[in-house]
């Protein structure tokens, strides 16, 4: 049998929790081949504002889940 995963573990319910926010496992797919411009993403993710894809990435950010890299310009190009 395979483990089982404590459902009070606070990683897995961390998880669980940022994984379970609006438009976090699009983002996520659309990263998965490899890196994308934040505008790249923005046509992605279509129907999503702009200020709501930011704030999911930098909470994918913040949870060292995706990084960020800035591009010298001009003009400054942002990939994740």
């Amino acid at each position: 049998m395979g483990k089982r995963i404590d459902p009070h573990c606070s990683a897995y319910q961390k998880a669980i929790d940022l994984l379970a926010r609006p438009w976090t496992g699009l983002i996520l797919s659309l990263l998965q081949d490899g890196p994308l411009r934040f505008s790249e993403l923005e046509e992605g993710t279509r129907g999503v504002g702009a200020k709501t894809l930011s704030a999911r990435l930098k909470e994918l950010e913040a949870q060292r889940i995706v990084e960020r890299h800035v591009q010298a310009g001009p003009p400054v190009r942002v990939q994740y």
